[in-house]
């Protein structure tokens, strides 16, 4: 989808239209007639201002931040996954520090790719990750708010895998941050805090609501992978 996605890029067989964003509120359209109940899935690094983030925030659920953590048929690593988690960080403050959008709902859910923590790495070809890695992921995901859908091989599940996805904690923080999904608050001398450079030691806070509740998320990132 355009403009967006490096339309630019790649060989000539792959350049696509500068700008097909009215192809969103067609497929829209069409889904809300025929198929009432799917959801729609735009990518990639989309053109976040006026006026497609209009567009794309009244006609898609998701949007992709950023591309495929995978490679080919490679085990996933941490690098792709800290570049995802940056472009979250950019998606979010997009939406947190705008004077036109700050305080009001984010329609669209933000996509990060799939979660690959279903299964460990001895036994997928699908994910290289660490156990710490698996916690990582399974935190940033939930509490950005993000699609929570499995790419592993399901039938190599473990007992950690079950209490990553199945947890009722996990669960019930996954409900709240898809009204509140985490924002950045790193303290520094900016008058925005998180704003605007990344950092690999993060602090995180979704929230709070009318009652108060808030989740907060530190997290270490570690050296820079990508």
């Amino acid at each position: 989808m355009t403009p967006g996605s490096d339309y630019l890029s790649g060989s000539k067989d792959n350049v696509k239209p500068a700008n097909n964003s009215g192809d969103v509120a067609c497929m829209h359209n069409a889904i809300m007639k025929y198929a009432p109940g799917m959801e729609l899935d735009i990518s990639w690094r989309l053109e976040k201002e006026e006026p497609f983030w209009d567009l794309w925030q009244h006609n898609a659920d998701m949007i992709r931040v950023d591309r495929d953590i995978n490679c080919g048929t490679d085990p996933v690593t941490w690098g792709p996954t800290q570049r995802t988690t940056e472009q979250y960080r950019v998606f979010i403050n997009q939406q947190a520090l705008d004077p036109t959008r700050r305080n009001k709902p984010i329609i669209i859910r933000p996509d990060m790719d799939n979660l690959v923590v279903a299964a460990p790495s001895k036994s997928s070809s699908w994910s290289g990750y660490s156990t710490i890695e698996r916690y990582a992921q399974t935190i940033l995901w939930t509490c950005a708010g993000a699609n929570l859908m499995n790419g592993c091989d399901m039938t190599k599940v473990n007992d950690l895998s079950k209490k990553l996805l199945t947890d009722p904690e996990v669960l019930d923080v996954a409900a709240f941050t898809a009204d509140y999904p985490m924002v950045p608050q790193n303290p520094s001398n900016n008058t925005e805090p998180g704003w605007p450079n990344a950092f690999q030691l993060q602090a995180w806070i979704a929230g709070p609501n009318d009652a108060g509740t808030a989740v907060v998320v530190l997290s270490n990132l570690g050296l820079d992978e990508c």
